[in-house]
């Protein structure tokens, strides 16, 4: 009798346990779907773009061989994808990659936000990966993906923000004013040891792309750098920060940033 009764209660146990396991898993794939789409489309699938990449060339899914940037290999051979992945590749998969990850979600989020609508928010991002990209090649850089996230945070720490905004980062304990963010990152990567070159990269890009966009507009009055009609009108953008798609599906319109 125990043994019959003891035996019906271990299956009974293991549909409880495999349901709630499934409902635990259930929600945690709720959680991260809703996470997933409260980003800004760009920031969205760039974050999917620079992970599947690395994830990809890591594991040979991707040859690598086919995803790094080389002068002859682009403009010789006509291989002009190399581009793109290279500013998608973050390198060597790490905890590297997650931190660099975890800085695209952060800052690009914030930044992506604080601009009128998606294409000039598109257009400058463009701009910017094509000064990376140029500066790479003279360099003879094989990877742009962490200076495009250089690009990005070096962006978002010229934003206006209160003035007692602070950014905590991991390894450095001390809190850091948005503006000498770009700086701390810096030291940080020297002190672990890493080259910085990929940063002075994304950061004197970041630089002149704000100047031109930002500070000759201020000084001189004159715009320099101007979002192309044809890129609002691919992306079906209405008035001012509202986006009612881009190539032809529902985004929302996203939100004003509030400093």
């Amino acid at each position: 009798y125990q043994r019959r009764v003891h035996g019906d209660k271990i299956p009974l146990t293991f549909c409880l346990f495999s349901f709630a396991f499934f409902l635990h898993t259930q929600k945690m794939g709720d959680a991260i779907s809703d996470w997933f789409h409260s980003l800004p489309p760009a920031t969205r699938y760039l974050f999917v773009g620079m992970a599947a990449t690395t994830v990809g060339a890591h594991f040979g899914i991707f040859p690598w061989g086919q995803l790094y940037l080389e002068f002859n290999l682009v403009f010789k051979s006509f291989q002009f994808w190399r581009i793109i992945t290279s500013a998608l590749w973050l390198g060597k998969l790490g905890f590297g990659t997650m931190i660099h990850l975890m800085w695209l979600y952060q800052f690009g989020s914030v930044l992506e936000r604080s601009y009128r609508t998606l294409a000039d928010y598109l257009f400058r991002l463009l701009i910017g990966v094509v000064l990376i990209t140029i500066t790479a090649l003279y360099l003879e850089m094989a990877l742009t993906g962490t200076a495009v996230i250089a690009l990005i945070i070096w962006l978002w720490s010229r934003m206006p923000h209160e003035a007692n905004m602070r950014v905590n980062l991991m390894f450095i304990p001390v809190p850091i004013p948005p503006l000498y963010l770009p700086f701390a990152l810096l030291a940080m990567s020297t002190i672990m040891g890493n080259s910085i070159m990929a940063e002075l990269v994304g950061f004197g890009a970041a630089h002149v792309l704000w100047f031109l966009d930002e500070k000759i507009p201020q000084v001189y009055g004159v715009t320099l750098i101007s979002t192309p009609t044809f890129l609002s009108q691919l992306l079906q953008e209405g008035p001012a920060g509202v986006r009612p798609g881009f190539l032809g599906m529902g985004w929302g319109g996203g939100q004003q940033l509030g400093y």
